[in-house]
């Protein structure tokens, strides 16, 4: 800005001289004072004293009337005050106005003292308050940037435990199991599966992280409720579950902000009962919805060994992408069952 201002005015102030015929001397003085201003924003408060000074003995020395070309001494304080100190900049606006009121007085006559720096403490007055409002929409415009870079960081460690985490550790599993019982065809099978997923995930976080992620269409791509709860019941008994799965009717005709949210969270949870639960236990799902919002409810029992395990990454990310749609999510023991209720409201509540 600081820089921008400096060339206008240095334009005009040429165009001024041009049209009045000013003495070269003056024409070139301030010629060389504005673009003094516009090529040492990066050494502000050195170059500003520095420019004073020589007004100062172009004063003493040279004294000439009143132009645009004084006006080069304000602006460093409009480019200096938003980035560093105040201390330094109110020393050099009192320098400022008292030689520009100096400079009024020499041109006009000492009668012109009180209303030239009046003048001068009012042009100083509001480089400071135009300074000020530029440091406010800066640290709005910075605040704004670093909330954007984490919820972004935030979105990209969901997906990363949501999807590769999630495969890269059922093939942890798989491989563990086929070492204590002997590797068989479908333990090969499964776990190229689950490699070639993990990897199509990694693509598509790459090109998300790119920005050349494909143009969304508008159209409703969330899953049906059907598909959620199959692919959940696959899921359960391709584990060795047996799942109780349970529906009301109402919930078929779920918006689809809410199906999206239920599919993702429904997915790391049975990811958890497979990585924790007893497959030889109980283990059921129940959705319910009144029609303003779905309640999701799921309970097992967990394995000795994973009993005592509490809120991991998993259920940290669940319960976040549950508030980001306006709902809620408890898991925890509930006496010796496992339980998961997930709670979303079907027209999601305005953030602040």
């Amino acid at each position: 800005m600081q820089t921008l201002l400096a060339v206008a005015m240095g334009i005009a102030c040429i165009s001024l001289h041009a049209v009045r015929g000013a003495p070269w001397h003056t024409f070139l003085f301030d010629a060389v004072s504005f673009a003094w201003v516009a090529l040492t924003p990066r050494w502000a408060v050195r170059s500003a004293w520095i420019l004073l000074a020589a007004w100062g003995v172009q004063l003493a020395l040279a004294p000439v009337g009143a132009s645009l070309g004084e006006y080069s001494l304000l602006l460093p304080i409009l480019g200096g005050v938003p980035e560093g100190s105040r201390r330094p900049w109110a020393g050099y606006s009192v320098a400022v106005v008292v030689l520009l009121t100096a400079l009024s007085v020499h041109h006009d006559g000492a009668d012109v003292l009180v209303p030239a720096a009046g003048l001068w403490v009012f042009l100083v007055f509001a480089m400071w308050i135009i300074a000020y409002g530029f440091r406010v929409v800066r640290q709005v415009h910075d605040n704004t940037v670093r909330r954007t870079v984490a919820e972004d960081r935030l979105e990209l460690a969901r997906n990363l435990h949501d999807t590769i985490a999630h495969d890269l550790s059922l093939i942890v599993m798989r491989t563990e199991e086929a070492k204590i019982r002997g590797t068989t065809e479908d333990d090969l099978d499964y776990i190229a599966h689950k490699g070639r997923e993990a990897v199509s995930d990694i693509r598509a976080l790459l090109h998300q992280l790119r920005g050349s992620t494909p143009a969304i269409d508008s159209t409703d791509t969330a899953p049906a409720l059907t598909q959620i709860l199959t692919t959940a019941q696959t899921r359960l008994v391709g584990g060795g579950f047996s799942p109780d799965i349970a529906s009301d009717d109402v919930v078929a005709d779920l918006p689809a902000n809410v199906r999206t949210t239920l599919a993702v969270i429904l997915h790391e949870a049975i990811s958890n009962i497979l990585r924790h639960g007893d497959a030889q236990l109980p283990c059921s799902l129940l959705v319910q919805s009144d029609g303003t919002r779905t309640v999701v409810v799921l309970t097992n029992v967990a394995r000795r060994a994973s009993a005592s395990s509490g809120g991991g990454l998993g259920i940290v990310g669940m319960t976040e992408r549950a508030a980001d749609s306006g709902g809620v999510l408890h898991s925890g023991r509930d006496g010796h069952l496992w339980r998961t209720e997930i709670a979303l409201p079907h027209h999601r509540a305005q953030k602040e």
